[in-house]
């Protein structure tokens, strides 16, 4: 199977570079509650540590998906592999920043470690209990592993962009021009990949590109709630009162934080409609009785 390859470097990468990412935060918590305490812009310093660790990271995961892709040496374009390298980055980088928002610093290794591992493994999609068909089947199973699961598109992206690299007579693809198979016939979709996106059985060597936006956005919302979590948690040791304390004497304050979680609410459901909603598609007509004879000269 073309996923093997992709789920031993996504699983090694994910939690490697997890596990790294925290220190970003961990390493300067005192300095940041002196900081917070002190009146200083707390999103400044989010957003500071947020794009410098983003940049840093990329840069090692750019280096990692050029030896992988010389080591795998895939049958589809190696720009896939660097695009979805960093879009893997994006989206643990993005849980690296939470977690340390939200667990003590002292559990913030055991953490992450745990969940980069076993959430990337048991809920991506490639193993039970959450497998792909079930995730396109829709319903829970699919927004809770779109949300949870930090490899759960960079598994599959990679391994349809190679199958779909396949000559048709590999089963996994079809031609454009192919009039005589219906495209779930495919074994893409029969071992249940690009449920939503059957383009994806379209013959091609430029790799699949279905899961980018979404997984940017995902990226995105996980480092919105990570300032959310850095203004509500642990306030006591930021000199400051509890946010319920303070939204109660400061409309302003109830008026903001209102508008974050609408801003939250509004990002989670665009999000999940990006992943969860079909790809246009149009199946190709088979040809009539009258165009298969005039074909062949019937008609002539």
């Amino acid at each position: 199977h073309q996923i093997q390859y992709p789920l031993k470097v996504g699983i090694i990468l994910s939690v490697l570079l997890g596990l790294t990412a925290t220190k970003i935060v961990t390493s300067k918590r005192l300095e940041f509650f002196r900081e917070a305490g002190s009146g200083y812009n707390l999103n400044a310093y989010f957003c500071a540590i947020s794009i410098l660790s983003t940049i840093e990271h990329s840069i090692q995961v750019v280096i990692s998906a050029f030896f992988a892709s010389w080591i795998r040496n895939p049958v589809a374009s190696n720009v896939s592999y660097y695009i979805h390298f960093l879009l893997l980055a994006w989206i643990t980088v993005g849980w690296a920043l939470l977690i340390p928002m939200v667990f003590p610093s002292d559990t913030v290794t055991l953490v992450a470690g745990f969940f980069f591992a076993f959430c990337g493994l048991m809920f991506s999609g490639a193993f039970a209990p959450i497998q792909y068909h079930q995730i396109y089947e829709g319903g829970f199973k699919e927004v809770f592993a779109g949300w949870i699961s930090p490899t759960r598109f960079f598994y599959e992206a990679l391994a349809v962009g190679e199958y779909r690299c396949l000559p048709e007579q590999s089963g996994y693809t079809i031609e454009p021009s192919s009039i005589n198979r219906l495209t779930n016939s495919s074994m893409t979709i029969v071992l249940g990949y690009a449920g939503h996106d059957y383009s994806a059985v379209r013959w091609s060597c430029s790799g699949w590109y279905w899961s980018v936006i979404p997984v940017i956005l995902i990226g995105f919302t996980i480092r919105y709630l990570a300032i959310g979590a850095m203004h509500s948690l642990y306030r006591g040791q930021q000199a400051k009162k509890s946010l319920l304390y303070v939204m109660r004497r400061n409309a302003r304050v109830a008026a903001v934080t209102l508008i974050y979680c609408l801003g939250f609410v509004a990002l989670f459901f665009v999000t999940t409609w990006l992943f969860v909603r079909d790809q246009p598609f149009e199946e190709p007509e088979p040809p009539s009785k009258a165009e298969i004879l005039d074909r062949y000269g019937f008609f002539s």
